[in-house]
């Protein structure tokens, strides 16, 4: 069985871009991927361990494009060495096959484990016998060492070992190095989870994360995740300025939603979020967000500030409805918030859906609003829907 010690590689299907796949037997699994050709680097050799991500006995993956190929199969657990140079070790009956096609030309190196469990190295070009050369070595290395810059494979046991020769400067220059932005979502989650609360580095790792992170998906991933680690306050700027660098509204929101679950946001990061919130194009997604703040909503002028604003955003009557209604349920709401809710609601077009939420204000039975209820009431164009409100109210027409 291949079993992925600290590698945590891609779910495969992530990796198909381009080019054609490959049929495979039962219990295998295949993706493509798309790259230039593997980068060089030296390094001194140790153990590291990768297999396959589902506990299949096989791992297959393979990147193609026109008439070339680039494919690794693993079977069985096998360990690389720290630079990915070569094979350490193969569990019983194990075997690695790393095999390059350009047109009707091949190269392929494949590593097993006899009975004597010894490791048995061979290396073929177009099908015949070669030596393993210095040329065969180094082609062995960039191929290995580009496969882990495509897929983040071993990326909680890479980031440290790079942070302990070269500090954090070091893993984000590797980060510029990675060729998708699933590996470089993992590089900058370990960057998160080992430097979250040192305000310089995280800012510096959000400013990365927005300029070379390309995918909203993956993006959010990166900031969710960051979001709900221990991020130094200091550092919540950047972080927004980060997610406002992504395009999707559902992304952007997911984002913001992670915010909102810290324990607690805290005012200067809840407005923050809220003001992040107000630049959603989506009415739906802003008020998805704005729903999900009420949660966390303290009545401070500040925050109530940037909720309101956020609120008046929303083009969409039965949406913004939803929002005030929302917030209304909150029982401890000063009488400023309560006024800003009238006047929030007092802008709806839609004299139904005005209606609605002014009968559930006058349903708390708070009579210190009843002077803002009447005049809310009479930007109501509806007789029988401005009736409505005024008879629960108990008071003749405003109109007549």
């Amino acid at each position: 069985m291949i079993k992925l010690l600290a590698i945590g590689v891609v779910p495969l299907a992530l990796l198909i871009t381009a080019g054609s796949q490959q049929a495979l037997a039962p219990g295998q699994t295949s993706a493509q991927s798309a790259g230039g050709a593997p980068q060089a680097r030296p390094a001194p050799a140790r153990a590291a361990a990768a297999s396959c991500p589902d506990a299949r006995p096989e791992w297959y993956w393979r990147r193609g494009e026109g008439s070339a190929s680039l494919a690794i199969k693993i079977s069985g657990e096998a360990q690389f060495t720290d630079d990915y140079s070569d094979i350490e070790s193969l569990t019983a009956g194990g075997s690695v096959s790393l095999e390059e096609r350009r047109g009707t030309w091949s190269r392929r190196y494949e590593v097993k484990r006899g009975r004597d469990d010894n490791l048995q190295r061979d290396y073929f070009v177009n099908g015949q016998p070669r030596a393993l050369d210095a040329e065969a070595r180094s082609w062995i290395t960039e191929t290995l060492l580009g496969l882990v810059r495509q897929t983040g494979m071993d990326a909680p046991a890479r980031v440290p070992k790079i942070m302990q020769r070269g500090g954090p400067g070091a893993v984000l220059s590797e980060i510029s190095r990675l060729r998708s932005d699933h590996a470089r979502r993992r590089y900058f989650n370990e960057l998160f989870r080992r430097g979250g609360r040192d305000a310089h580095l995280a800012r510096r790792v959000l400013r990365q994360v927005a300029a070379e992170v390309h995918s909203d998906y993956e993006k959010a991933r990166v900031l969710s995740a960051a979001a709900a680690g221990q991020l130094h306050k200091a550092a919540w700027p950047a972080f927004f300025e980060a997610a406002g660098t992504i395009a999707s509204d559902y992304e952007r929101g997911r984002v913001l939603a992670a915010v909102l679950k810290t324990d607690p946001p805290g005012r200067e990061v809840l407005t923050l979020a809220l003001r992040s919130a107000a630049g959603l194009s989506s009415d739906h997604e802003k008020a998805r967000v704005l729903i999900k703040a009420v949660d966390v909503y303290t009545d401070d002028p500040k925050v109530r500030a940037a909720y309101f604003a956020a609120v008046d955003t929303i083009r969409s009557d039965y949406q913004r409805g939803r929002v005030l209604s929302a917030l209304l349920r909150r029982d401890d709401l000063s009488h400023g918030t309560k006024t800003e809710l009238l006047k929030s609601a007092a802008r709806i077009a839609s004299d139904y859906e005005k209606t609605r939420f002014l009968l559930r204000m006058i349903a708390t039975g708070d009579s210190a609003l009843r002077s803002e209820l009447l005049a809310a009431a009479q930007t109501i164009r509806s007789d029988n829907q401005r009736g409505r409100v005024v008879s629960a109210l108990g008071v003749g027409d405003v109109r007549n």
